[in-house]
């Protein structure tokens, strides 16, 4: 199903009736290496349904063999209401199905250079495409099946960094697999007709990178993107700015905070470094999250070790 798709032979969608499969089903006692006889189940049409069929198929020739019977080598039809496979047609080999020569159809020899030409005007195959994709940008297997499961996922993760510049294909893609599915599946929109485009998305990751924004601001920043089909920039400026650097500005919030909490100040001394998590939430608040994180809480335990 990926490699056509990603040839673009067509879509894939099983349930359409773009792709089919059969499956060829025999059983055989432990040890032994000859084949039984096979059943042909026909024209599935789902994963589920393949994976069903077979189990179905194996239980009705296991019964039958149990009992002493023999498996008749025939095509099946497989009904995923009932659970059942019924017989269509019953056939013998090859021959059954009466080949015989055309003499009207020419030989159709394929050359090594044909071959070649084809070969170089082919796309990336999914299999290749997974080795660059771990080796030259260090995404994982897991993410990396995320792109080649869906074609237009993949296009919009190429399409994203074809304009990301120095911005890490690593960054984006933790984007892409997270936030950005998860927020066109919640708004019932595909990836290629949302508002989220990869250039606004690497805008985004790339204020992340160099710290304009924090992580919970880009959180906020997309889903506007989603909403309102601005740039994130623009959404940025119309919020009154980015990250609050300036250590100056951040510490009179922090001394304002820690005047209004002296019994969480005695706990931090205490050694319960982990109170300084109410101070930083009390911080993010009144700075309206925009305060830098990491600044906000080495101030806040510089300003109580002073005190």
């Amino acid at each position: 199903k990926i490699l056509v798709q990603h040839l673009g032979i067509c879509d894939g969608n099983l349930e359409e009736g773009s792709l089919r499969c059969d499956a060829n089903i025999s059983l055989r006692p432990v040890g032994t290496e000859k084949f039984g006889t096979r059943a042909e189940v026909k024209n599935i049409n789902s994963f589920r349904s393949l994976e069903r069929a077979i189990e179905v198929e194996i239980l009705r020739q296991t019964e039958i063999l149990d009992q002493g019977g023999t498996v008749i080598q025939e095509t099946r039809n497989y009904d995923d209401v009932k659970q059942i496979t019924t017989s269509l047609r019953s056939k013998e080999d090859a021959h059954d199905y009466r080949y015989f020569p055309e003499p009207d159809l020419p030989p159709l020899r394929v050359s090594d250079s044909d071959i070649e030409e084809i070969k170089a005007q082919m796309p990336e195959l999914p299999q290749a495409k997974m080795a660059r994709y771990q080796a030259d940008l260090g995404l994982s297997k897991d993410e990396c099946r995320v792109f080649l499961s869906d074609v237009a996922i993949d296009q919009y993760f190429e399409a994203c960094l074809a304009c990301s510049g120095d911005i890490k294909a690593k960054s984006i893609c933790k984007w892409v697999v997270g936030d950005v599915i998860a927020l066109n599946k919640a708004n019932n929109v595909s990836i290629s007709d949302s508002h989220i485009t990869p250039k606004r998305l690497v805008s985004l990751v790339g204020m992340i990178e160099d710290q304009t924004i924090s992580g919970k601001m880009a959180k906020d920043l997309l889903a506007q993107v989603i909403e309102k089909n601005e740039d994130p920039k623009a959404l940025l400026e119309e919020s009154g700015g980015g990250q609050i650097q300036d250590s100056s500005e951040l510490q009179v919030v922090v001394d304002r905070i820690l005047d209004e909490n002296p019994d969480v100040i005695e706990k931090v001394k205490a050694g319960k470094t982990n109170s300084a998590n109410f101070l930083m939430g009390q911080v993010m608040k009144e700075t309206g999250g925009k305060a830098k994180p990491d600044l906000v809480r080495s101030l806040i335990l510089d300003t109580i070790k002073a005190r």
